[in-house]
């Protein structure tokens, strides 16, 4: 058997010892077609995933107010943050004078999930200072709560986010 291959200008002939293959360029026109539409479908494909995650594809999130008390007083100043159970995106929110606050999960004040969270709350007196290549020692700081309610695997506080409820976090 014997390869040939034809272009428009010459015709070659090479025995290689199996069945007769013709190619010409409007073949070779063809392929260069089939990537360049691979390569376009593909970046279109990528355009499409990429822009999905923002704006308006993303879940829709509940407003979540609530109280944050202590020692039977409002915590002021103090960072909440709701992790959620199965597994998510996490919100946070700052305590005012009064101790409520708001979540926010994908900007400030924009609610969170509905779901289960574990709740984790922080509070320390002192200038913290937001530079994170010079964060202010943990020495010029003072915990206003008991470190473990910092972190919300070890704080022991739940709440559920589902419309219209209202949440108060109570330390003891």
């Amino acid at each position: 058997m014997r390869y040939e291959c034809r272009t428009e200008n010459t015709s070659r002939r090479e025995e290689r010892g199996g069945p007769v293959a013709v190619c010409d360029r409007a073949g070779a026109r063809g392929w260069r077609h089939l990537v360049r539409l691979v390569a376009v479908c593909g970046l279109v494909a990528l355009t499409a995933l990429l822009a999905g995650g923002c704006g308006k594809g993303r879940p829709s999130t509940i407003p979540v107010k609530g109280v944050v008390i202590y020692k039977g007083q409002p915590l002021q100043n103090a960072n909440v943050m709701f992790v959620p159970v199965a597994g998510g995106r996490p919100a946070s929110g700052r305590t005012g004078e009064d101790g409520t606050f708001s979540l926010g999960t994908f900007k400030s004040g924009d609610g969170a999930l509905p779901g289960e969270y574990l709740v984790g709350v922080a509070a320390v007196e002192g200038e913290v200072d937001e530079d994170l290549d010079h964060p202010t020692p943990p020495e010029k700081l003072k915990r206003l709560i008991p470190e473990q309610y910092g972190a919300p695997a070890t704080s022991g506080l739940k709440a559920t986010v589902a419309k219209g409820a209202e949440i108060r976090i109570e330390i003891p």
